[in-house]
């Protein structure tokens, strides 16, 4: 059987190389989400026969004394995370989750466990020896550990067409890291959602937090694009660290999406990411035009043990709370109650 200790993020030490290969795990990123959204970060230490294996790092919060885990919890800006193992052949990974999820219930007290880890394929929950529910995720990852020219072939011949119609037409793309693309960028996801008719979220203060939790940590990289007669008109923000890159926000204004700076923007992104030596990006939830970079479509699982029917309670108010918020009457409701 597999030993767990969980330890305090305060003596929470590791850095990115064999030990860490992706920023979800990262010290930074799990006091970004603890200020932003007021959860509590758990890190709990993996050995077999006194030998460390790795970390299983999520959230917690309390509500009404109902204790809840997620590996992550909803709305932590990306819907994977799970375990962070050195060596996974040593790893008998159902086994491991079994007894992570014993741990969790008997130990830890938990009332509702999720645990969202891209291993779980659909192959992988058979092997699963215990009780579960399962939500299905979606997203396409790139490997970019190749030579520059071979993952520009992996883009489709429109959108490799589009990079150069982009640059042919005096746009430039460069890294901004001031607080104006964090304002000029709220302007564009703004733009975005009132196209598609949804409400957008004020990701200003979000942010603010993130770039002060990782930004001196080298965590991010902000790309924004200009064409001759105008600045500022699209840009994108990226997670990464070790030997993961995550996709986190893009967005152009409506009037300039004939300019194309979509494409050239995630060109110069993963040029950036190469040159890093991230070998893997992902970029994050489904989207048919993501498959035009190259990605390989992945579906994963999040798997969740719970008491009393939590699963189903939480998995309803996720997606009420999710159609309110997009919808632009009810949102200014919830954002009444939420103050």
């Amino acid at each position: 059987m597999y030993q767990f200790k969980e330890i305090s993020i305060e003596s929470y030490t590791i850095e990115f190389g064999h030990k860490l290969n992706s920023p979800l795990y990262s010290k930074p990123w799990l006091e970004f989400i603890k200020s932003w959204r007021g959860l509590d970060p758990v890190i709990i230490q993996v050995y077999l026969d006194s030998k460390e294996l790795g970390y299983l790092c999520g959230f917690s919060k309390t509500y009404l004394g109902i204790r809840l885990f997620g590996s992550p919890l909803p709305g932590c800006v990306l819907p994977n995370m799970g375990f962070n193992l050195y060596d996974t052949d040593l790893v008998d990974y159902p086994l491991l989750l079994k007894d992570a999820i014993t741990f969790l219930k008997k130990t830890c007290k938990y009332h509702y466990i999720s645990i969202c880890d891209m291993r779980h394929t659909k192959e992988m929950l058979t092997e699963f020896r215990f009780k579960f529910d399962y939500i299905g995720r979606e997203t396409y990852v790139l490997d970019i550990n190749k030579s520059i020219e071979d993952i520009k072939k992996g883009f489709s011949k429109s959108y490799r067409n589009y990079i150069n119609y982009f640059e042919k037409n005096g746009g430039r793309i460069s890294e901004d890291y001031s607080e104006h693309i964090i304002k000029n960028h709220n302007s564009q996801l703004v733009d975005v959602y009132n196209r598609d008719g949804e409400s957008s979220p004020d990701i200003i203060n979000k942010y603010r937090i993130l770039f002060n939790k990782c930004l001196d940590k080298k965590m991010l990289l902000c790309v924004k694009a200009d064409i001759t007669n105008k600045k500022d008109i699209g840009s994108s923000i990226y997670l990464y660290g070790g030997e993961w890159a995550y996709f986190l926000t893009n967005a152009t204004y409506s009037e300039n999406l004939n300019d194309r700076p979509n494409q050239s923007l995630m060109w110069y992104a993963l040029q950036y990411f190469n040159s890093c030596g991230i070998k893997q990006v992902d970029l994050v939830g489904p989207g048919d035009y993501k498959k035009y970079y190259g990605g390989e479509h992945r579906v994963f699982y999040d798997v969740i043990v719970s008491k009393y029917g939590l699963h189903k309670i939480i998995s309803f108010a996720r997606k009420a709370y999710i159609a309110c918020v997009k919808n632009r009457l009810t949102n200014k409701i919830v954002k009444i109650f939420i103050k």
